[in-house]
C-alpha cells in the first residue's frame, strides 16, 4: 500500500504484466511486474524498480550498462531496507 502511494505520487505507473526473462522493470516512468508470482515477491520487486528509480534515475539504460551488476546491488540493498523500515512501521501500528 506504501509502495503503491509513493509510486503515485511520483507519477509512476505501477501495473503487473505478462513479461518474460524478468520479475519485473523499469522504463521511465513504468514499472511493470510480472504477474503470478507470489505476494511478497510482488512487494519486493516494486521496492526494487522504486530503488532504481530514485538512486539511478539518471544513468540511461542500465541492462546495457557495464555497471549493471552494481546497479542492481544497490538497487537491492536499497529495497531490503525499504522493506525493513516498512516492516517496522507496520508492527508499530
Amino acid at each position: 500500500k506504501n509502495l503503491l502511494a509513493l509510486a503515485e505520487e511520483q507519477g509512476i505507473i505501477l501495473k503487473l504484466k505478462s513479461i518474460d526473462g524478468y520479475a519485473s522493470i523499469l522504463k521511465g516512468n513504468r514499472i511493470a511486474i510480472r504477474k503470478y508470482q507470489m505476494f511478497e515477491k510482488v512487494v519486493y520487486e516494486a521496492a526494487y524498480e522504486l530503488a532504481h528509480y530514485f538512486i539511478h534515475y539518471d544513468q540511461g539504460n542500465m541492462v546495457e550498462s557495464p555497471l549493471e551488476k552494481d546497479y542492481n546491488e544497490q538497487a537491492t540493498r536499497s529495497a531490503e531496507l525499504i522493506l525493513k523500515i516498512l516492516n517496522v512501521k507496520m508492527s508499530q501500528l
